[in-house]
C-alpha cells in the first residue's frame, strides 16, 4: 500500500519546449586603402541572429487522484540582433573599430490557473507582454608605442526601451 503523505496524480504534469534560430554573418576586406597608411587593412562586417523559443506547461496542482486543479502556462519569446562595423587588426602601430549594434526581443506569456477545486467555478489568467529594444554605437581604438607598449581606449553609448504589459483577468464560469 501507498504512504497516505506521499503525492499522486493520475495526469502527470507535462511541459514541451520548441526552440529554433539561426545566426550568420558576411565580411569584406576593403582592397581599395591596400598600401594606405593608418587605413590599410580594413575590413567591414555584418553579424546577424534571430531566436526563437515556445514553452508550454501544464500542472496538476493540487497532486491527488482526482485533479481539478491545473496551472497552465504558454511563453513564446523571438530575439533578434545585428551588428555592423568597421575595422583595422592590429597589423601596425595603428588599430580600430567603429560600429553600431540592434538588438529587439519580445516574450510573450499566458498563465491560467483553474481554480474549480479550490474556489468553485473560477478561473484565473493573465497575459503579459515584454518588449526590450537597444541600439548603440561604438569605437575603440589602440596606438602601439613600443613593441610591447600599447595605449588602447574606447567608448560606446547604448540606448534601451523596455515596456512591459500585464492584463489580469478573472472568470467567473
Amino acid at each position: 500500500p501507498r504512504d497516505p503523505r506521499e503525492t499522486y496524480s493520475d495526469e502527470p504534469s507535462n511541459q514541451d519546449n520548441w526552440q529554433a534560430g539561426f545566426t550568420g554573418n558576411a565580411s569584406w576586406d576593403m582592397p581599395f586603402f591596400a598600401n594606405n597608411g593608418v587605413f590599410s587593412d580594413m575590413r567591414t562586417m555584418l553579424v546577424g541572429g534571430y531566436h526563437e523559443t515556445q514553452q508550454s506547461e501544464i500542472f496538476d496542482v493540487d497532486q491527488t487522484n482526482s485533479p481539478t486543479s491545473y496551472f497552465d502556462r504558454a511563453t513564446r519569446s523571438k530575439q533578434g540582433s545585428i551588428e555592423a562595423f568597421v575595422e583595422r587588426p592590429d597589423v601596425s602601430n595603428v588599430d580600430f573599430k567603429a560600429g553600431v549594434y540592434y538588438f529587439h526581443e519580445i516574450v510573450e506569456t499566458s498563465y491560467c490557473f483553474d481554480a474549480s477545486g479550490t474556489a468553485p467555478n473560477t478561473d484565473l489568467a493573465a497575459d503579459q507582454s515584454l518588449t526590450n529594444d537597444s541600439i548603440a554605437g561604438y569605437a575603440s581604438g589602440g596606438y602601439r608605442l613600443l613593441d610591447n607598449v600599447k595605449l588602447k581606449g574606447g567608448v560606446r553609448y547604448s540606448l534601451e526601451k523596455k515596456k512591459a504589459d500585464q492584463d489580469n483577468t478573472r472568470y467567473i464560469t
